[in-house]
């Protein structure tokens, strides 16, 4: 999970507070500082998009319209997450937290906890999971749900992971003064698709890639990276 800095409340052209009428006006906000990505599950959305309320206006009404408050996600994960009551101390969220560090993607497609946690940061990565539905493994061939498709989250997931794989064997096995030129190419696959974290994991230990990467996308909290410098 990517972690992210939204930045201050938005401001007018006289340095004012933007007063939101309704939390979805800052949809535009979000997405100019944090790009078209699903907050929890990275995929790239180009639209429905949704402005999704941390913690749930039905239950926290004087937050509703809170910056503070907002973060964007896709269908599935607003969906999941829906209504429900949590202690947000218990769960890990991208804007306040080093999310990148709680959570292990591989070959398998399935989100799990890192497995450098100790016990309560594993009961918190695994807490957030469920909380969006990142564990929801892909429904069975000829289903009803497998013929309606609508959560996809897995095998995008899946294909993101296989296709980091894979230019990740040819960048390497590239002659060295070529490599170079794969790097543009990589990053625009990257900001097509999203998964951003399946990315930079699987190249970590390619540091050039993984420079481009980190600073590929608007709105990354970079600062949590700086023993890669």
């Amino acid at each position: 999970m990517r972690p992210i800095k939204k930045g201050e409340h938005p401001v007018d052209e006289d340095g004012n507070k933007i007063e939101f009428k309704e939390y979805k006006q800052s949809r535009r906000f979000l997405i100019d500082r944090l790009g078209r990505y699903c907050s929890y599950c990275e995929n790239s959305i180009n639209a429905n998009l949704a402005v999704e309320h941390i913690l749930p206006k039905e239950h926290y009404p004087h937050l509703e319209l809170s910056w503070s408050n907002f973060l964007l996600a896709c269908t599935n994960c607003n969906s999941t997450k829906g209504q429900k009551v949590f202690n947000k101390n218990d769960y890990i969220f991208p804007d306040t937290d080093h999310s990148f560090f709680y959570f292990k993607y591989d070959y398998s497609g399935i989100v799990q906890p890192s497995e450098n946690l100790n016990s309560t940061q594993k009961k918190h990565s695994k807490n957030t999971i469920s909380l969006v539905g990142l564990d929801k493994l892909p429904h069975k061939k000829y289903s009803t749900d497998w013929k309606v498709a609508s959560d996809s989250r897995f095998e995008k997931r899946l294909e993101s992971y296989n296709n980091a794989i894979k230019y990740k064997n040819i960048y390497t096995t590239a002659k060295e003064d070529s490599k170079h030129l794969f790097i543009p190419f990589i990053i625009d696959i990257i900001k097509g698709s999203g998964f951003w974290s399946i990315w930079m994991h699987i190249f970590s230990d390619v540091k050039e890639v993984r420079d481009a990467i980190l600073y590929a996308f608007p709105g990354t909290n970079t600062s949590y990276f700086i023993k890669y410098n």
